[in-house]
């Protein structure tokens, strides 16, 4: 899902990268990580269980369950997709897994923005230049965290730098529901969340 900023010097693309469903809970299992389960992704590559890990791979799909952790992970390197197949994929492991009580469920989505030119304007869009030189100097990189409240979520924006790197900033979104229902519909709340990603990123990087 690439989204650009209005022409301009230094302009910002922001490329997605993937997303993951990360859920708590106890009584997670890692019997039921069966690929057939999961039909239209196709052969799996990989399936251990391994006392209390337990790890299913695809193509661009993934699904690892700590036991001891009490988390489970589906993550999805695709193209982006407001109807995730991590959030299918999470949904079909928690109706197999009976029992599961969920304490905490979190959306995950992953970007990289790319700066058209040095990078070092985008970093002053958000940081106070000279503020930094009086604790040290300019910043060669800067990254941030923002929390905010929606709805019945913790949304979670972090903007990182790369090392050595100006012109590429790691994006990251979370969005962190506490104690859900034990009948949550998992792929309807990452539809709920995923559907305002795109003006997200937009908004952000045309700061």
């Amino acid at each position: 899902m690439p989204v650009s900023a209005s022409p301009a010097p230094n302009a910002v693309k922001a490329n997605y990268k993937g997303c993951n469903v990360t859920v708590l809970g106890r009584g997670l299992q890692t019997q039921p990580l069966d690929p057939t389960l999961f039909p239209e992704l196709g052969p799996h590559k990989t399936l251990i269980q391994v006392g209390p890990v337990g790890v299913l791979e695809f193509d661009r799909r993934s699904l690892v369950v700590q036991v001891e952790a009490q988390r489970a992970v589906a993550a999805d390197s695709g193209p982006f997709e407001e109807n995730g197949t991590a959030a299918e994929l999470m949904q079909r492991y928690i109706d197999k897994a009976t029992g599961v009580q969920i304490t905490a469920i979190g959306f995950n989505y992953f970007f990289e923005f790319v700066c058209d030119g040095d990078g070092v304007n985008f970093v002053e869009k958000f940081l106070d230049k000279d503020r930094m030189i009086a604790i040290g100097g300019p910043p060669t990189g800067a990254g941030f965290k923002i929390l905010q409240s929606r709805g019945p979520y913790v949304r979670q924006l972090t903007i990182d730098p790369v090392w050595n790197n100006a012109k590429v900033l790691l994006c990251g979104l979370n969005y962190h529901l506490d104690a859900p229902l034990a009948k949550i519909n998992i792929p309807e709340r990452f539809a709920e969340c995923a559907a305002e990603i795109p003006k997200l990123i937009e908004a952000t990087i045309n700061v």
